[in-house]
């Protein structure tokens, strides 16, 4: 009965520190008056003693790993991947702190592993001493910026491969552990143990922010074909307006050998149409500013008319001394996937309905520069579900792209994304912050 005893104590311990780094990692509030706390929290307890008594000695860290990593994202309501990252730091951190403990006793006993063994109670007194030094350790920012720094540079590593990497990590740790744990004297076993974690540690981060850099030069490119693909569509649609005005100037041509009075008010109806509205649109889209929304916006432009919608470009003429790709080439990048995904959203929003239109629009009130993107809908929006990973409105699709936007906002500073809807009318403002600008 005193084992059990023992064991919960031993177990809540190392559970409740464990919860604890959770929270400063992730910066969230645990809710005690959930049922999904209570559930992590005695089938947390409960697997960890049963894992002792019942799971093979080589497979216990795998077992418990693995349930760590279940346990945060169900608890936080966290996607997989980041949960797993925050489990595995929580590990790192415990094993510091027993690399810590360690080498507390040796220095105050002749023989920790002997004083473990002996002393009354001492294995709860240890569990309790290292959840401690677990929290005093949660304490520097270092592994809250640890965890961020690793949800960066995997963010865009397929799962499969993430997972074949953490089960790879996971095995080698627990051989080394295992095989220090019945081969190495007790100091140097968890000495040894750290160091070879750290360094595997080092070599996955490396793994996995190259990885990334690839990822995200390949995603630039890919947008870039993405863009003449587009080109090569109104290029088509172009080659139709070519040969219809091929036919107009042979009408023009007959008009004239025919000696028809209203030639001239066919010319004239011809250059209303087709050049004014072009030279307008021209004439607009120079006001945006460069470094490469400008290009976006009048290609989309041009695909909206090449659609047959309705469009109206507005763009305060005091952008004109907004230059910003001051604000850096990332952050640049950033609004123009934001742009590049709302004037998407809304083409695809409107180009089934019978009257479509959208309208764009650029202003500057103080420090802040706007751009809001309109357009006409049929049915209802779910406007706060919207950026739902996977949600999608009747309406259109105006969800698709609405992900990124938000991910895209929330990891720049200098951004800020706004959703309005008045009457038959939605709108998706971004708001850019210029005050470092000169």
């Amino acid at each position: 009965m005193l084992d059990v005893v023992e064991n919960i104590l031993m177990t809540l311990a190392v559970v409740v520190s464990t919860f604890y780094v959770w929270c400063k990692l992730l910066n969230k509030r645990l809710d005690f008056k959930s049922k999904r706390f209570w559930i992590i929290l005695l089938g947390l307890i409960s697997f960890i003693i049963l894992n002792y008594y019942m799971v093979n000695k080589f497979l216990r860290i795998i077992s418990v790993t693995i349930i760590f990593m279940i346990a945060c994202s169900y608890l936080f309501q966290l996607e997989f991947k980041k949960g797993i990252i925050a489990a595995l730091i929580s590990q790192l951190m415990t094993m510091i702190a027993e690399t810590i403990f360690a080498i507390i006793i040796s220095v105050m006993f002749e023989s920790g592993s002997d004083f473990i063994e002996t002393t009354q109670f001492s294995t709860i007194l240890a569990n309790v001493c290292i959840a401690t030094i677990v929290i005093l350790l949660a304490q520097f920012n270092v592994f809250a910026k640890l965890y961020s720094f690793c949800v960066r540079i995997t963010k865009n590593i397929r799962n499969i491969q993430f997972i074949v990497i953490i089960l790879t990590l996971v095995t080698l740790v627990n051989f080394f552990t295992a095989s220090a744990y019945y081969k190495l004297e007790f100091k140097t076993m968890l000495i040894f143990n750290i160091a070879t974690t750290l360094i595997y540690f080092m070599m996955i981060i490396m793994v996995w922010k190259n990885k990334n850099d690839y990822i995200e030069i390949f995603n630039k490119y890919n947008t870039t074909i993405t863009s003449l693909k587009e080109y090569e569509d109104i290029l088509n649609n172009y080659r139709v307006s070519n040969h219809e005005n091929k036919n107009q100037l042979l009408t023009i041509r007959n008009m004239v050998k025919s000696k028809e009075k209203n030639i001239i008010s066919y010319i004239d109806k011809i250059v209303e149409n087709e050049l004014q509205d072009n030279e307008n649109l021209m004439g607009q889209s120079m006001i945006i500013p460069e470094g490469g929304l400008r290009g976006l916006v009048y290609s989309k432009m041009l695909l909206m008319k090449s659609k047959n919608i309705d469009f109206d470009l507005s763009v305060d003429k005091s952008i004109r001394t907004v230059q910003l790709i001051e604000l850096g080439e990332q952050t640049m990048l950033d609004i123009c996937k934001i742009v590049g995904v709302f004037l998407d959203n809304a083409i695809e929003a409107v180009e089934n309905l019978d009257e479509k239109f959208i309208d764009f629009e650029m202003s500057v009130e103080g420090k802040k520069l706007s751009i809001f993107v309109t357009n006409n809908f049929e049915g209802t929006i779910d406007i706060e579900h919207m950026e739902d990973k996977g949600f999608s409105t009747k309406g259109g699709n105006h969800g698709y792209g609405l992900t990124l936007v938000k991910k895209l906002v929330s990891g720049n500073r200098l951004l800020k994304n706004e959703k309005h809807i008045s009457h038959d009318e939605f709108t998706q403002q971004l708001i850019i912050n210029i005050s470092k600008l000169k």
